[in-house]
């Protein structure tokens, strides 16, 4: 049985995603104009853009010996892009203020 001892697996991911709210802090939802709530459409706070992902392994020579057959050395690397910043604005008295 002939097995591959150097094994390579890569992926890349291009993607965008929107919508309404998606606010993950556990904040309330304020709609800017109830007239146009299309309006807060926009990039979503788990948006990643690009993704790449990439997995090496190698088979260990070791034959033979059943504590040390058949095991790998693998590297696994992520890299992503940074998810969009979102800043607030909040005009008024804050909580418990008269």
């Amino acid at each position: 049985m002939c097995r591959a001892a150097l094994q390579f697996l890569a992926t890349y991911t291009y993607s965008k995603s929107l919508d309404y709210n998606s606010l993950s802090t556990g904040e309330t939802y304020t709609i800017q104009n109830a007239y146009n709530p299309r309006g807060d459409y926009g990039l979503s706070e788990f948006d990643v853009r690009i993704a790449l992902l990439s997995a090496d392994f190698y088979q260990l020579p070791f034959k033979g010996n059943r504590l040390v057959s058949g095991w790998q050395f693998g590297i696994i690397f992520q890299a992503q892009s940074g998810n969009p910043l979102n800043p607030t604005l909040a005009i008024g008295p804050g909580p418990g203020l008269p």
